[in-house]
């Protein structure tokens, strides 16, 4: 889903597609079949590359987003047994993957009963090119067959190239989580939130940022840890923006974003163009990472100058997270709590080559000096 991921009650605002796209070399090798009756065999462990342009819209899934007008391509896949995973991390566009059995026509089951025991997903990964919302899907169980239909979709209308990867995982890699539970470290600053699971209405006006009618959010200072909660019903999600203030800071400083959340969290700072208060400004994630409960979470800004940052931390659309609820609760309940902490370094002054301000003389500042050829201004 291409909306920055933030709405936070199903009310927020649609982003444009301004995502870096991964560069793919595409083949004929391996290029998915416009229908699921054609779909040619793909085999586990080897990365294959194709594209949706061109192709026709034959289906759509519910992960948990619906209405996708995207055209998808369709492959076969048989094993022996066990478990796989499928992932569509490395692509060129706002992916979406989901399984389908051939013997009934019905989404398949995960086996560890993540992204709510359904073989779907939206949005799990980056690119290593930096483009966000792509997809993965990790132990699919068997079908009574043995045999998969695995779908390459896009989210709204988005299509383009793809590299799909396969992967045969051991069951002891697939068994259901525990709970993860965690404490507020000491000293934390408390969010002020009080979440109100299930209801379909704006009503984060603590730091819903531009999720919220007017914007709102909560100061975070350096070194500064907080501590808060959020939620996902299925439909609606409650999502945190804390804001930094780096106006004045000429020579720049890199941020470390470090943390640990009992869900599944996608966590990063707001691209709002540096500006004032403006959520038009708004048009996607300037860095950000998708990260699975009690597994911990780092973003770095390298160098940002003169700024108004907004973090953002919430929950992923996979799993349920309940709202007040106390993670491990019955049945194995997925806890609403998280930490994170912002660490601010100093950089030292640009030298005078580095025109582009990221403290490193590269490709970046070359291009910045082309985008000036021409005779110089009388």
């Amino acid at each position: 889903m291409n909306d920055l991921r933030v709405c936070t009650k199903g009310a927020g605002f649609a982003v444009v597609g301004a995502l870096s796209v991964t560069a793919l070399t595409l083949s004929a090798f391996g290029q998915g079949s416009d229908t699921p009756s054609a779909a040619p065999a793909i085999a586990a462990g080897v990365p294959t590359f194709g594209t949706t342009a061109g192709y026709t819209n034959d289906t759509d899934a519910t992960c948990p987003y619906t209405g996708s007008t995207s055209p998808d391509v369709f492959y076969s896949y048989t094993n022996a047994g066990g478990n796989f995973s499928v992932s569509l991390c490395n692509s060129g566009y706002d992916t979406k993957v989901y399984c389908i059995d051939p013997g009934t026509g019905l989404l398949m089951a995960t086996s560890d009963g993540s992204a709510n025991g359904v073989a779907c997903n939206d949005d799990f990964c980056s690119s290593p090119g930096g483009g966000a919302f792509r997809s993965f899907i990790g132990c699919v169980a068997q079908s009574a067959s043995g045999s998969a239909i695995i779908a390459v979709d896009g989210y709204g209308g988005d299509f383009g190239p793809y590299e799909i990867l396969v992967t045969e995982q051991d069951a002891a890699d697939c068994l259901p989580p525990g709970p993860c539970i965690i404490e507020c470290p000491p000293g934390s600053t408390i969010e002020p939130d009080d979440c109100q699971f299930g209801n379909t209405a704006p009503n984060d006006t603590v730091n819903g940022g531009c999720n919220s009618s007017p914007p709102v959010f909560t100061s975070i200072a350096c070194e500064e840890t907080v501590c808060g909660t959020a939620y996902f019903d299925g439909a609606f999600r409650d999502t945190d923006w804390w804001q930094l203030d780096n106006t004045g800071d000429d020579a720049g400083t890199t941020y470390t974003v470090t943390g640990l959340a009992e869900f599944e969290s996608v966590v990063g700072r707001v691209d709002n163009g540096c500006g004032a208060l403006d959520c038009s400004q708004v048009t996607a994630f300037a860095e950000v990472v998708v990260t699975l409960g009690c597994d911990p979470i780092t973003v770095t800004t390298p160098r940002l100058t003169n700024c108004l940052a907004w973090f953002f931390f919430g929950p992923n659309f996979t799993d349920i997270v309940d709202c007040n609820q106390p993670a491990g609760g019955p049945p194995a309940e997925i806890g609403d709590e998280y930490w994170m902490n912002v660490h601010c370094e100093a950089n030292s002054p640009p030298c005078p080559w580095d025109l582009d301000g990221d403290n490193v003389v590269g490709f970046g500042d070359l291009l910045k000096i082309l985008s000036f050829w021409g005779p110089c201004p009388s």
